[in-house]
C-alpha cells in the first residue's frame, strides 16, 4: 500500500536462498538494491522505517545494517543487534544486542549512539518518549528530544507495566503497577509527577487519550478526566469486563451481579441499565461511530 513514489517492499517466501538473498525495488525506476543474507527463523529480522526511506537488516551472524534506500549513503554498520525498532515519528532507532544492551541512534545525522545499558524499551505513540525497564524492574522514561537524564518511576511489576497498556494512545500519559498491584498516574504536562490511583487489577485508556478506566480502586471502578486529573464516575463493583465506547461517549461494563450497564462519559446523562447479560461484555459491541450497541449478550 506504499505510494508509487516510496519504497515497494517485497517478501520471498519461495526457497530459502530466494528470502536470503532480499531485495528491494525502487518504486521510481525498479533498480533492484541487493541486501545480502538476512537472518531465518526469527520474527523481525528486517523492517522499514515510518517514511519508508531506511531499511535495518539483520544478517545471519547478529549484524545489524541501516540502509538508505535512495542509496544515498553507504549503509551504516550496527554492530550486534537482537531486535530494534523504529520510533513512530522516525526520528530515533533503537536497538538491542544479544546481551540485552540498548542503544539509542539518531537517524538525521551520523552521530554515535546513546547506550542505554540493559533494558527493554517501548517508544510513546508520538516518538517523544521512552519507557524503560532495567533487569531489576526498575522503569524510567526519558525525552528523545530533550536528552538528558532519565525519570525515575519506581519498582513495577514487570508484565502489567511493559506489556500492558502503559502509554495513553497520545503518549501524554502513563500508568505504571507495582508487584502489589498499586497503580501510579502520571502526565506529561505535569512533569510525570505521580498520583496514586490505589490497587488495581486493570485500566484503559480511550482512544481520544481524554479518559482512564480504572478496575478495582477502592470504592470500586472510576473513570477519570484526564483533562482535569479527577474522577468523574464511580461505576461501582464490576466483574471486570468493560468496554468503552471508540469516541469515549459510553462506558459499557458488567456488573458484579452479571447486569450490564451503560454509562454516559461525556455528559452527567442517566445511566442505562441493560439487564442481566449471556456472557461477558465482549460478546457486545459498539458500531464505528458509537451512536449503536449491538446487543447480542442480552437476555432479551
Amino acid at each position: 500500500n506504499c505510494p508509487r513514489d516510496s519504497v515497494i517492499p517485497l517478501v520471498f517466501d519461495g526457497p530459502p536462498v530466494a528470502f536470503n538473498q532480499g531485495i528491494e525495488f525502487n518504486g521510481t525506476n525498479y533498480a533492484p538494491i541487493p541486501l545480502g543474507n538476512i537472518r531465518q527463523g526469527e520474527p523481525h529480522n528486517f523492517g522499514f522505517s515510518p517514511d519508508n526511506t531506511l531499511l535495518v537488516t539483520i544478517s545471519p551472524e547478529g549484524a545489524g545494517a541501516l540502509l538508505h534506500l535512495d542509496q544515498s549513503r553507504e549503509p551504516r554498520s550496527l554492530g550486534d543487534v537482537e531486535a530494534f525498532a523504529f520510533a513512530p515519528d522516525g526520528t530515533t532507532l533503537l536497538t538491542r544486542d544479544e546481551a540485552g544492551v540498548e542503544s539509542l541512534w539518531p537517524l538525521g545525522s551520523e552521530s554515535p549512539p546513546r547506550v542505554l545499558g540493559r533494558s527493554e524499551s517501548r517508544f510513546s505513540s508520538d516518538g517523544e518518549w521512552l519507557y524503560s525497564v532495567d533487569p531489576n524492574s526498575r522503569a524510567s522514561i526519558r525525552s528523545l528530544a530533550a536528552g538528558g537524564p532519565a525519570i525515575d518511576l519506581g519498582q513495577i511489576d514487570r508484565y502489567a507495566s511493559l506489556y500492558g497498556q502503559a502509554f495513553s494512545p497520545d503518549g501524554k500519559y502513563i500508568v505504571t503497577r507495582d508487584n502489589a498491584g498499586s497503580a501510579t498516574l502520571r502526565a506529561e504536562q505535569e512533569n510525570w509527577r505521580p498520583r496514586a490511583l490505589g490497587v488495581i487489577s486493570q485500566h484503559s485508556f480511550s482512544a481520544d487519550s481524554n479518559f482512564l478506566f480504572v478496575d478495582g480502586a477502592a470504592g470500586g471502578a472510576l473513570l477519570y478526566d484526564l483533562r482535569t486529573m479527577t474522577p468523574v464516575r464511580n461505576v461501582g463493583s464490576t466483574r471486570g469486563f468493560y468496554q468503552l465506547a471508540r469516541d469515549a461517549s459510553f462506558l459499557l461494563t458488567q456488573q458484579s451481579d452479571g447486569t450490564g450497564m451503560l454509562w454516559p462519559v461525556r455528559t452527567n446523562g442517566s445511566v442505562i441499565a441493560l439487564g442481566p447479560l449471556l456472557h461477558d461484555t465482549s460478546s457486545l459491541d459498539f458500531t464505528d461511530g458509537s451512536t449503536y450497541l449491538l446487543t447480542q449478550g442480552l437476555r432479551r
